[in-house]
């Protein structure tokens, strides 16, 4: 994820998301799709890839990550509360 480097205080807000599987690399430009997606669009993505227990997530700091992106989207609370 790319954000500004501040206080989880702050109204920083997550710009980009990437993911990455084997074979592939997903960079997600959050803000774009923010305008785009309805909550119901989220939710999904969400339980298919964030919340689905069959998909390993791994990353340094990753509570720290999934705070701000709870702060940048209602919809990643449940994962903060993980």
């Amino acid at each position: 994820m790319e954000y500004r480097p501040t206080s989880l205080m702050s109204e920083e807000k997550v710009a980009i998301l990437q993911i990455a599987c084997k074979s592939h690399v997903f960079i997600l430009d959050m803000n774009s799709l923010s305008q785009v997606l309805c909550p119901s669009d989220w939710e999904e993505f969400i339980q298919q890839y964030f919340v689905n227990p069959k998909i390993l997530l791994l990353g340094f700091g990753i509570r720290g990550d999934f705070q701000v992106l709870a702060k940048s989207l209602s919809a990643f609370r449940e994962i903060e509360s993980r």
